[in-house]
């Protein structure tokens, strides 16, 4: 998305475009009670006879392809209601997986409902529009382009408005359980993309998390951002499931080793199929904090509308250490000065982010770059994930079946071993001022202490210390010293170089 929004920026099309499309509608349709009887409910109050009431369970969904098998799962013992909500959604395997599972719940009698970005999910509408016709499916598109006008053209036409868009990213059952993380819904965030793999982090919630998620969800849905997809894609329907889904298959099998990415995720699914009761969860306090759908709408200093304003209470607390993991680090003045006051307090400041070689989005590393001597001038930590080839690791598990190369894409915060954020908002302009977002803190020392092993395998394995020397940057690893960006080739990191000097910091 970063590079077609800035692309917006800086190319001119001659074109007419109006306002975003808005909807006001006739009837709205809300999360049904958590108190609603069905069998994951019965199950999981099995298991939390002896926990806190205001307790949320949680679990972890690191492994790409547990993180498909929990949704395709959860989905798969629905009997209540299914809702979805992404920025991205794309038509290949995953994507074809999880819908299948959608219609065959709405075939039970589920009530469904799809709600995506239009920016995110443009281009699937034979899909979507068939995903409709079902009579127990409705799906909607948030902040929706008109599909008689050029895409680009309403990008810089409306540029402050369409460029604004729906960044979060969940799963609701039934009102009792919940994936939110990191993860949209295509190959290369479930490890069945060849050419890369996203390192990413979901949390799957109980209650009472899952019903504040199910609340977010009812105010984007009935937002007047929200237009019904049948009010907006103008096609007969054609019933192209079949054709849909045969090409998604034979996508996988063209992919080294597809046959087994299939055959693991079958096998898992059976495993996981009516467990909920035996899911390990977690119990601890939490709060879900999201964006309303009107911080699109609204002026960019609406600092009450934010969900970073919401992380306040624990920022302020904070005493001993701050840890960021962020795909896309863009601090901007306003971030420095924040670590600063940080770092004046005597708190530990450690930042994980993409190198210009591992991320998927080079020009966010350029919006990011001139910063780091300033950071690390004041004592921020910096670790970038090493981003080259890894052709010449073992094939011992599935992440190096699938991807030779891996992108750091996961989004937490962990503050002072005792309090960790898991969600969609990367540390970048977007995140803070255009995009809404949603994630959950987990008060939990157990938690942050697994959080803090797992990110210290991550730094000692895949990742370069980024220091100085004698005011040069030097990138670390092991043995390993460079003195440029590593990995990257001459013209990467020239043209890396050249993007700074483009007026779009607000924009990544």
């Amino acid at each position: 998305m970063k590079y077609i929004l800035l692309a917006a920026v800086i190319i001119m099309i001659i074109g007419c475009v109006t306002e975003p499309q808005y909807y006001q509608h006739d009837t709205k349709s809300f999360r049904i009670n958590e108190q609603t009887p069905g069998n994951i409910s019965t199950a999981i109050s099995a298991v939390k006879s002896d926990i806190p009431s205001h307790y949320t369970g949680y679990y972890l969904l690191h492994d790409p392809i547990e993180a498909l098998v929990a949704r395709a799962s959860l989905m798969s013992e629905a009997q209540h209601t299914i809702d979805i909500q992404y920025y991205i959604y794309k038509n290949d395997f995953t994507g074809t997986l999880l819908f299948e599972e959608a219609k065959k719940a709405a075939d039970r009698g589920v009530r469904v409902r799809i709600l995506l970005d239009d920016f995110g999910s443009f281009g699937i509408d034979d899909v979507l529009i068939n995903l409709d016709q079902h009579p127990n499916v409705e799906v909607r598109l948030f902040n929706a382009f008109q599909r008689d006008r050029s895409l680009i053209g309403q990008l810089i036409f409306g540029f402050g408005n369409t460029t604004r868009r729906m960044h979060n990213k969940a799963l609701i059952v039934d009102n009792q359980l919940s994936i939110i993380g990191g993860r949209n819904i295509g190959d290369e965030y479930f490890g069945a993309n060849p050419d890369i793999v996203f390192e990413d982090l979901d949390v799957l919630l109980t209650n009472p998390a899952t019903d504040e998620v199910s609340r977010s969800f009812d105010e984007f849905w009935n937002s007047i951002r929200s237009k019904p997809a049948n009010k907006l894609i103008r096609k007969s329907p054609v019933d192209h499931e079949l054709v849909v889904k045969s090409r998604s298959f034979r996508h996988c099998f063209q992919i080294p080793n597809g046959k087994e990415y299939v055959k693991a995720v079958s096998q898992r699914l059976h495993l996981m199929q009516d467990r909920a009761g035996d899911i390990p969860f977690f119990w601890t306090e939490s709060e879900v904090k999201f964006d309303s759908p009107t911080k699109v709408k609204k002026p960019r200093d609406r600092y009450d509308l934010m969900w970073s304003t919401n992380l306040q209470p624990v920022i302020d607390q904070l005493q001993k250490s701050l840890v960021i993991v962020t795909p896309y680090f863009v601090p901007g003045d306003a971030g420095v000065e924040f670590f600063r006051k940080l770092r004046a307090k005597g708190i530990e400041v450690k930042i994980i982010t993409n190198s210009l070689e591992s991320t998927d989005v080079p020009i966010v590393h350029s919006g990011y770059a001139p910063y780091r001597n300033e950071l690390l001038d004041m004592g921020v930590v910096l670790y970038e994930v090493d981003g080259r080839e890894k052709q010449k690791l073992e094939k011992d598990s599935l992440r190096s079946w699938f991807a030779s190369r891996s992108s750091l894409h996961a989004k937490l915060f962990v503050f002072d071993d005792q309090t960790a954020f898991i969600g969609s908002p990367n540390f970048d302009p977007r995140s803070f001022y255009e995009n809404t977002e949603i994630g959950v803190s987990l008060h939990s020392n157990d938690l942050a202490q697994v959080l803090d092993n797992a990110l210290s395998d991550l730094v000692s394995e895949d990742a370069f210390r980024v220091m100085k020397d004698d005011n040069s940057l030097v990138w670390i690893k092991g043995d390993e010293v460079f003195h440029h960006e590593p990995g990257a080739s001459w013209f990467k990191r020239t043209s890396n170089y050249l993007m700074r000097f483009l007026p779009v910091e607000s924009q990544l």
